[in-house]
């Protein structure tokens, strides 16, 4: 039975990332990987560019990981963004920021992300098998006995790395927290997160493509607000995409209604306008004041409003029929599942996990890092950061564990 310092499952950018740290620390790793290629989750993020993380200070990034903030916060502290850029500007990959605070490779490719990743865990010594699925884990006297469809390997400490559910087709499919089960740790339900959602034969379907830099999406449950977000929206052929939604997503549930106000504008203020220079063509006067003609169009179809009509013939019921339109556009809503999940929400509950160690509070030696814990993001590079930051405290840790004894 072939022995370890350290065994990690999961390949992705925790898994690879702790396993170069952990051979830097003259540990012997070994890295086990269920699919043909590591990192297959790591090549579709930020759409194949890698958004690694984002810019702000520590403070500022805590503030994007809902109720796992405190738990975040040691993480983030001892390896922040500009850890991470730093990180990879000596492996060779330089950074840009986009306007809206992303940061990507220079190249916006995640392959070279990845490749550089992988190239430097070999080059640390550390073994990468892949086509190796884990069936079981053990706990042993010297630490853990890990079983897969290829063989046996004993380990001295163990970093459970394999991610959520979410785009279970690149290897994330709750694996991870079978595992974690079997050692006696709870599971947080796991829910799809950062997801479009869909509208049963959308009427804006037509639309599909359209986007909007500041729109409002109030989420609505049972008639009552349960959340609001002002951010960019995108119409898409199934029902509503961009950040706005995706952040939405997470506290959506099957029947629960959007409200979307497209422009974000007061209702009065439309109305004042629609009440001004009335001589004006009511599509014409909607477009001045900023809407794009194709929702334009839509909004006066299903008010019934014919395409010439003034200001001056505009009726007052069809009136507040395009006001409400398009400041609380109203449509019931289903959430996507994991297949178009960007992250999960749930995991391993927090409450059994040191987060200044990643280590386990019922095992010792046992240790977590990335998606599989009960942390999510925002969109915009939150969950990157977090599987390196993580990562970083669970390799310190295991260092100094092993380095003790």
């Amino acid at each position: 039975m072939q022995r370890y310092d350290l065994i990690i499952i999961g390949a992705g950018p925790a898994g690879l990332f702790a396993a170069i740290s952990a051979a830097s620390c003259n540990l012997s790793v070994l890295v086990l990987e269920k699919k043909e290629n590591p990192g297959k989750k790591l090549l579709i993020s930020g759409s194949g560019k890698c958004n690694f993380t984002h810019t702000g200070t520590p403070e500022e990034l805590i503030l994007h990981y809902y109720e796992g903030n405190r738990f975040v916060k040691p993480a983030i502290y001892a390896f922040d963004n500009k850890s991470l850029i730093e990180y990879f500007r000596k492996m060779g990959i330089p950074s840009v920021v986009t306007e809206n605070g992303k940061v990507f490779p220079a190249t916006f490719r995640a392959s070279d992300v990845l490749n550089a990743l992988v190239e430097n865990t070999k080059r640390r010594g550390a073994k990468i098998r892949e086509r190796c699925p884990v069936i079981g884990v053990k706990k042993s006297a010297e630490g853990f006995v890990v079983k897969t469809t290829t063989g046996i390997y004993e380990s001295r400490t163990l970093l459970i790395a394999t991610g959520g559910k979410s785009y279970p087709w690149t290897g994330s499919e709750g694996d991870g927290y079978l595992i974690a089960e079997t050692l006696g740790h709870d599971i947080v339900n796991p829910e799809p997160a950062l997801t479009p959602l869909f509208v049963e034969g959308f009427p804006l379907r037509n639309l599909s493509g359209l986007s909007f830099k500041s729109a409002r999406v109030s989420l609505l449950r049972d008639g009552k607000k349960v959340i609001e977000r002002t951010e960019p929206l995108l119409i898409t052929h199934k029902g509503f995409s961009g950040p706005a939604i995706l952040h939405l997503s997470r506290d959506a549930q099957r029947g629960d209604e959007i409200l979307v106000n497209f422009l974000d504008v007061a209702s009065e203020e439309l109305e004042n306008c629609l009440l001004d220079q009335k001589h004006k063509l009511v599509r014409r006067r909607l477009r001045e004041f900023g809407y794009p003609l194709s929702l334009i169009d839509k909004a006066m179809q299903i008010c019934k409003v014919l395409p010439k009509r003034k200001l001056s013939e505009l009726p007052k019921a069809k009136r507040k029929c395009l006001i409400k339109t398009l400041t609380a556009y109203r449509e019931r809503i289903n959430k996507a599942g994991f297949q178009l999940a960007m992250v999960t929400k749930g995991g391993i509950s927090l409450r059994e996990v040191n987060p200044k160690t990643m280590e386990s509070r019922k095992i010792r030696g046992l240790y977590f890092a990335g998606e599989v814990l009960n942390i999510d993001g925002e969109t915009g590079g939150y969950n990157i950061q977090f599987a390196f930051s993580s990562a970083y405290l669970a390799v310190k840790a295991i260092c100094h564990h092993l380095y003790s004894l």
